[in-house]
């Protein structure tokens, strides 16, 4: 229970600073009004984006956690710069897909089966989650945009002496907003979703291409996906 307390506290420090220097900030969770979703049903489809490039996909060890934690503003940094530099080359050895791309593509077939609204208009990425640089491109709808707020590998050993095994974490944010009026119609989060319950060392993970990391983006995703659409649909717990 204290290394998954630690890293929750680690993850949570790591969005906040990646926020703070892209400029981003972490809205309350917003529900969609009945009569803005009647009201995109009668209107053009909406336009599906997905926000690139994704922050740095990082991979701490264990020595790298405690730094973050104990080694204040300037373990910090230093372990965040290991911990990126690390994690870009592990993205770049296994040719790592940012979820988001998936969570996009399962929330989509989800409420369009469920709320018979139009088939979406799916757009090339878009380097921008400001709202008026996205009305400057998109026009003045309907927009569904998807982004990546976290995504990680990181060892869950507690002993000391032990060798590293990792697990990976994923967080992820959708909005729907309404590009010509400027206003958010729905806005919400994954949670910081752990997956999985088996742990693996960095060896492990890059054999066969990666296939076993590769599983556990995919499982991270859907598992995105399903919340993100319980919370458009009303349906999640309080």
């Amino acid at each position: 229970m204290r290394t998954i307390e630690t890293r929750v506290r680690v993850i949570l420090l790591t969005v906040g600073i990646f926020l703070l220097l892209s400029g981003c900030a972490l809205s309350p969770p917003r529900q969609l009004a009945a009569e803005d979703l009647a009201r995109i049903r009668q209107e053009p489809p909406i336009t599906v984006v997905v926000y690139q490039p994704p922050p740095p996909f990082h991979q701490s060890t264990r020595f790298q956690n405690a730094m973050g934690i104990m080694g204040g503003p300037v373990g910090y940094l230093v372990g965040y710069s290991q911990t990126t530099a690390a994690g870009a080359q592990t993205r770049g050895m296994l040719k790592l897909v940012d979820p988001s791309i998936r969570v996009r593509d399962q929330f989509v077939a989800g409420i369009t089966s469920e709320f018979g609204l139009p088939q979406p208009t799916m757009r090339d990425y878009i380097d921008s989650h400001d709202i008026e640089r996205l009305r400057a491109a998109l026009g003045p709808g309907v927009v569904l945009e998807f982004k990546t707020l976290n995504w990680e590998i990181f060892s869950e050993t507690a002993n000391p002496v032990a060798q590293d095994l990792f697990g990976f974490t994923y967080m992820g944010r959708a909005r729907l907003i309404r590009l010509g009026e400027q206003k958010i119609l729905w806005e919400s989060m994954c949670g910081i979703v752990p997956v999985p319950r088996d742990k693996a060392t960095v060896h492990e993970l890059q054999q066969n291409d990666g296939a076993l990391l590769k599983r556990w983006l995919i499982e991270a995703a859907d598992k995105c996906a399903k919340e993100l659409i319980a919370k458009f649909s009303a349906r999640s717990k309080p």
